[in-house]
């Protein structure tokens, strides 16, 4: 059953300061596909009725022309303060906010998969507080789950939007460190980073070999997939001793904290060891390959939670060990693209060499395999040069240099998702030089659409500070080999 999607005033005004006029026609053919509709409650058109399309001409207003997407329901008086009382009125959110959480437990109560989309982390503190049966998600994330549902052609264009939303989700969120205690919020933030976001509906293939027709089947049923009797049949003990996996995606996304995290981790480790101690070689390595997913998804979790804490070696273990998960998943492309978050997660941490070699790996399996390596390669250079292998970093970057300039336009494109990837990251540093680059190869390759690439370069500069400037002066000479460019 399609999530029903309960939507907040504040999704409506990023969607207004960031979208493009294409965005409508994107939305319309996901919602169409799922045949569902985003609800709101009356007040949030109070709210966002001056709220207009920034980027769009002439500025229309977004509840009007979002409007024939829209399901508004009117909330009774009763039920909002009923909640407020429940909860704690001090600790309630205002009015709109609890309109919108009622909203969200009625559709609950009636047997529907619910979302609330919001930014506000009182809301889904006060959600799970008081158990109202339905999850909370930023706006970034929705526009996440929007692309995972679009065709080809909307899906880059939603997921470019996702990721411009979520650095202004997270530079707000810091921006407010020295008034409450963020880590809490920022941890609920990052779900949309590391999230698994294979459809669980994915048909297995007959011909497929017979063991890896099991790893499939095995990996569908514990993402919650529902098999056939048969399937189940052939799974065997296999969907037992595996079940406990389960649980750490409830873990990714309950927001916890890194100690309860490694705790559970240990316990559901210690469960499906015990279980699959009997197995035989054969079927042992068909659980690890279906489980290996789940376990970079956990592993990659508890590395960033460890990095926010400030337990920098702890975060490298975790990634570390989830670099070893991501051997065994059968999908290169999957594997290449665990090895990129990898490396970016690395970077964040610090460690721009552990960095380099998850980036040099990723660029070599792609190149093997005949798949587009550039971000790779740039990625890694980067990182040595930050590292201080500037040997390595200089042949490298002579090497992507070379790549560019047999495709400007496609590097252009390339490039700004790389320096995307930084700015989700809170590298802003980094991200201004390789969105410069982005930008180089735009103007000479006369690329057409740059506005949102203009605009991630505004963002990328208001974010940085007069030290990180500074530090990476070296950076922008180094990074003006990539392209030649005349005056």
């Amino acid at each position: 059953m399609p999530t029903k999607w309960v939507v907040d005033s504040n999704c409506f005004i990023h969607l207004g300061s960031m979208a493009e006029k294409h965005f409508l026609s994107d939305l319309n053919s996901v919602l169409s596909k799922v045949g569902e509709t985003i609800y709101v409650a009356d007040g949030v058109f109070d709210e966002c009725k001056t709220v207009r399309f920034h980027k769009w001409k002439n500025k229309p207003l977004v509840m009007e022309e979002l409007r024939k997407f829209i399901t508004s329901k009117q909330i009774e008086e009763g039920q909002i303060r009923g909640l407020a009382e429940a909860i704690g009125e001090k600790a309630a959110p205002q009015d709109v906010d609890l309109s919108l959480m009622v909203l969200a437990s009625n559709l609950v109560r009636e047997g529907f998969d619910v979302t609330l989309v919001s930014d506000d982390f009182k809301m889904t503190r006060t959600s799970n507080e008081a158990a109202l049966g339905f999850k909370t998600i930023p706006p970034s994330t929705f526009v996440n789950d929007l692309a995972d549902l679009a065709n080809v052609e909307s899906r880059k264009k939603l997921n470019s939007l996702s990721r411009r939303v979520r650095a202004a989700e997270m530079k707000y969120a810091i921006s407010r460190r020295t008034e409450y205690d963020i880590q809490s919020k920022l941890t609920w933030m990052i779900d949309s980073l590391l999230a698994d976001r294979v459809p669980i509906t994915i048909e297995v293939e007959d011909s497929a070999p017979s063991n890896k027709k099991l790893v499939k089947l095995l990996r569908k049923h514990l993402r919650g997939g529902e098999l056939k009797p048969g399937q189940l049949e052939k799974l065997g003990k296999l969907a037992t001793i595996c079940a406990p996996i389960s649980r750490l995606d409830d873990f990714i996304t309950s927001r916890n904290d890194y100690k309860t995290g490694t705790q559970m981790f240990s316990e559901v480790l210690q469960e499906t060891g015990m279980g699959m101690a009997p197995l035989d070689s054969e079927q042992a390595e068909i659980a690890h390959r279906a489980m290996s997913p789940a376990l970079i998804r956990m592993e990659t979790a508890l590395g960033f939670l460890a990095q926010i804490d400030g337990e920098i070696e702890d975060a490298r273990m975790h990634l570390s060990r989830a670099l070893l998960h991501a051997t065994l998943i059968d999908d290169q492309g999957a594997e290449i693209q665990s090895l990129l978050k990898l490396g970016l997660l690395a970077m964040a941490c610090g460690d721009s060499k552990e960095a380099a070699n998850f980036f040099e790996v990723a660029e070599n399996q792609a190149f093997s395999v005949k798949k587009p390596y550039l971000i790779y390669l740039v990625a890694a250079c980067i990182a040595n040069y930050i590292s201080g292998d500037l040997d390595t970093a200089e042949a490298q970057i002579e090497q992507a240099h070379d790549v560019i300039e047999e495709d400007e336009l496609a590097a252009s494109i390339i490039l700004e998702e790389l320096g995307e990837s930084f700015m989700a990251l809170s590298m802003p540093g980094i991200a201004i030089e390789v969105l410069d680059e982005a930008m180089e190869c735009a103007i000479q390759s006369e690329r057409k659409e740059i506005a949102e690439l203009s605009e991630l370069l505004v963002q990328a500069n208001n974010q940085i500070t007069k030290n990180e400037a500074h530090q990476i002066k070296g950076l922008r000479d180094f990074l003006d080999k990539l392209n030649s460019m005349d005056e």
